[in-house]
């Protein structure tokens, strides 16, 4: 006898999705055999079903085989990379000249790793490396660390380097609009963001080029960003990209695409290592104690939007792939969390701009995820309150 798990709801969104197996329904209509049990199916003793028997991957943005891993990694820089170029050559056909590309370059891992596909896409197509503008617009959150990263960075790059410190701007919108600066809110956080996008993208105009946005696929997924602020650009080569592979992108061009320049492997390097941070305030933040760890919100909006797995399911696929590494109610907080973000913020990805979709899942309202920005989470909440606090709990 042979025992494994079949995911059938997987299965299902599959054959949902996929137009080769309508085909295949269209043209096999013949009645199939049906086959009757009477007695009852399955083992009596529960404990049989408390675990899976397929190995669910804790990161599956991330393969554990190191060889599979690399070339996850470079076939992730080479989509990028020929996406962008694709769009450059459009514009190139359509105007007859190269358009400058403009990124704004903070010192975290996803303004860095645009600017490497920035980089690798002038050089294949024998553009020179200033062709590409690099603008670190240090604010009030900014540390020492991320902005001599980010200098140190653009410096080696070879791109144009612009230095426009946004501190005094911003208080001068305060001061127009008649907010505290005192009072570091919302309004604090996101009106720094939309001046860094304004800058962005009136030096662009400046340069003859366009906006290449940096915002990971979780951003995007989570809502984690400031709408028409770094949520807009004119292309954002990292729409697809979740942030568990982001910081192997960045480790890996450090240690393979840069790895015989010392100038740009140094900070590449030590960007990699650090924590992720928004730095729109005085005081440090760090996104995973604010939203949640993302190895969690990776592995959730894998199951949860790509295959259409009830978040219970998927709340005790987690147990079981981290083994350890999170406990039930941590699982479920984050996963409450996730949903209502996930819902909630539709609206800013139903207006996000064009990007090169990476691997199997995306959240781009132009191709697999077409949903109303007022679509309710009740059913996937009620959901989540079913998940008990323990195995031995009853359901």
């Amino acid at each position: 006898m042979i025992v494994y798990d079949v995911n059938l709801p997987q299965i299902e969104n599959d054959r949902e999705r996929s137009s080769s197996w309508r085909q295949n329904a269209a043209q096999w209509k013949q009645k199939m055999r049906r086959v009757t049990f009477t007695e009852t199916l399955g083992a009596t003793d529960a404990s049989l079903y408390r675990t899976f028997r397929a190995q669910i991957d804790a990161r599956p943005f991330v393969p554990a085989d190191p060889a599979q891993r690399n070339r996850r990694r470079g076939e992730t820089f080479s989509m990028q990379q020929s996406a962008l170029a694709t769009r450059m050559v459009h514009i190139h056909k359509m105007t007859g000249r190269w358009p400058r590309l403009v990124a704004a370059i903070s010192g975290g891992k996803d303004s860095t790793h645009a600017g490497n596909v920035i980089l690798r896409t002038l050089d294949a197509l024998s553009l020179p490396r200033d062709h590409a503008v690099f603008i670190t617009m240090r604010g009030f959150g900014t540390t020492d660390e991320t902005y001599r990263l980010a200098c140190e960075y653009i410096r080696a790059s070879g791109a144009q380097f612009r230095e426009i410190p946004i501190s005094d701007i911003a208080l001068k919108l305060f001061e127009l609009i008649g907010h505290d600066p005192a009072v570091e809110n919302a309004t604090f956080e996101n009106a720094q963001a939309w001046i860094r996008t304004q800058i962005t993208l009136a030096v662009a105009s400046q340069v003859g080029g366009f906006m290449v946005g940096t915002g990971d696929l979780d951003e995007g997924d989570q809502g984690w960003t400031t709408m028409f602020g770094d949520h807009a650009s004119h292309y954002n080569v990292n729409a697809g990209v979740a942030a568990t592979l982001m910081q192997e992108m960045v480790l890996w061009t450090g240690e393979v695409v840069f790895k015989d320049d010392a100038a740009m492997r140094e900070p590449l390097l030590a960007i990699a290592a650090m924590q992720k941070s928004p730095e729109l305030t005085r005081k440090l933040q760090i996104t995973e104690n604010l939203i949640g760890p993302y190895a969690l919100h990776g592995f959730y909006m894998y199951w949860i939007v790509r295959f259409g797995i009830e978040p219970a399911t998927v709340a005790r696929m987690a147990l079981q792939a981290f083994d350890g590494e999170f406990d039930l109610p941590t699982i479920k907080t984050w996963l409450k969390l996730h949903i209502s973000r996930f819902f909630g913020n539709q609206f800013k990805r139903n207006a996000v701009p064009d990007g090169p979709k990476i691997g199997m899942v995306s959240e781009s309202p132009r191709g697999d995820l077409r949903m109303p920005s007022d679509a309710s989470p009740a059913p996937w909440l009620r959901s989540v309150e079913r998940i008990p606090d323990s195995l031995d709990a009853p359901a």
